[in-house]
């Protein structure tokens, strides 16, 4: 997903400004997904906001200006809300 999307789209204005592409994977067998971010701020001082509130501190510093985190795919209930929140914010629709 580009910024030019991003910018564009009114679920992400929880995405901080810095946020260029967001890159989502999953390895079932080992159930767990990844979110990799793409970040303007090389320096790498600020974590980019692009999880919900109720996941702090999930991205982890990955080489210049991408972030990475490891989002369990599980029955957990907290898990299942994250991963709800993170496909809204950028355009899916989820149905129970």
């Amino acid at each position: 997903m580009a910024s030019r999307t991003l910018a564009g789209n009114s679920r992400t204005n929880a995405f901080s400004p810095d946020v260029i592409a967001l890159m989502f994977f999953a390895d079932v067998d080992q159930r767990e997904s990844f979110l990799r971010v793409l970040s303007s701020d090389t320096s790498m001082k600020t974590i980019p906001r692009v999880l919900p509130d109720s996941v702090p501190n999930k991205l982890q510093p990955q080489g210049e200006g991408f972030w990475q985190a490891s989002l369990p795919l599980s029955k957990d209930e907290i898990d299942n809300e994250t991963m709800f929140q993170l496909f809204y914010s950028l355009g899916f629709g989820v149905a129970v």
